[in-house]
């Protein structure tokens, strides 16, 4: 791990493979860290530059008192050029999906292509807003435990449940360890109270590589095909037997998108 410090927050990453490769900056979801993409990392890290990031608030990263997903990106735009990276490919699912593209419209000139997973545009669907915002108060309020067996089919996909044991233990165990609480929740009110931004998809030219399970729940495949077809020329891709972690419930099948997505990207 290595830490950089930018607009006065302390983030924490890893670096994989060679500098001289094609850059891609991967961006976690909302709850877990960089861990979430270690098996996509390890698959790709022989190909590309890969900076492996904790989020605000999240893994071993700071955070300010109060922040916005615009704020974050803008964060990441100075995270870049501390590390030296004029322009990379990015890499978010869900919260990552949504800071990458506030990035691609605020700084076009910093994002070579994204590859946006399980992820959406648009506002937080209102029925299910109270319900998750009392979900991260009971992570605030240190119930984590409380809450793990609500939380978790949001993220996983049943073929997962039911074929993966040993991954949903983990992650199980992993939601209610000892965290910074209070970044958690900062966050979730970022993602939470999040505005609109479908109508200005159409400002993105980036190559966009839209991912999503099929089964997931959270940001559902309608918001993922919405974002495909506001962003020209994105293409989408639902992957099968994941829900909203599809990188880490597939991530075979995902590294080789992302792989012969960037390449193509690199190529043209």
């Amino acid at each position: 791990m290595a830490t950089v410090s930018v607009n006065g927050i302390s983030f924490a990453y890893d670096e994989r493979g060679d500098r001289a490769n094609p850059a891609i900056v991967f961006t976690h979801s909302l709850v877990w860290d960089r861990e979430m993409f270690a098996d996509v990392v390890a698959d790709l890290a022989d190909q590309f530059h890969i900076i492996n990031l904790d989020q605000h608030g999240h893994g071993e990263s700071g955070y300010r008192a109060s922040f916005t997903l615009e704020e974050m990106a803008e964060d990441y735009a100075a995270l870049l050029d501390a590390l030296g990276l004029e322009s990379v490919h990015w890499a978010g699912l869900s919260m990552g999906g949504m800071t990458g593209m506030r990035l691609a419209i605020a700084r076009p000139e910093r994002v070579r292509s994204l590859v946006l997973m399980d992820t959406s545009s648009r506002p937080e669907m209102q029925e299910r807003r109270a319900n998750y915002m009392q979900l991260a108060d009971a992570i605030r309020a240190g119930m984590a435990s409380a809450v793990v067996d609500q939380v978790l089919p949001f993220f996983f996909a049943p073929s997962t449940f039911a074929n993966r044991p040993d991954l949903i233990a983990r992650y199980r165990d992993k939601f209610i360890a000892e965290r910074d609480r209070e970044g958690v929740y900062q966050a979730s009110l970022a993602v939470f109270n999040r505005g609109d931004i479908t109508d200005q998809l159409e400002k993105i030219k980036a190559p966009t590589l839209v991912i999503v399970g099929e089964h997931d729940i959270a940001t559902t495949p309608d918001r993922s095909q919405l974002i495909a077809e506001r962003i020209p020329n994105a293409r989408l891709v639902r992957i099968p037997n994941a829900a909203h972690m599809s990188a880490t419930e597939q991530p075979a099948m995902v590294a080789n998108l992302i792989r012969e997505f960037i390449q193509s990207v690199e190529g043209s």
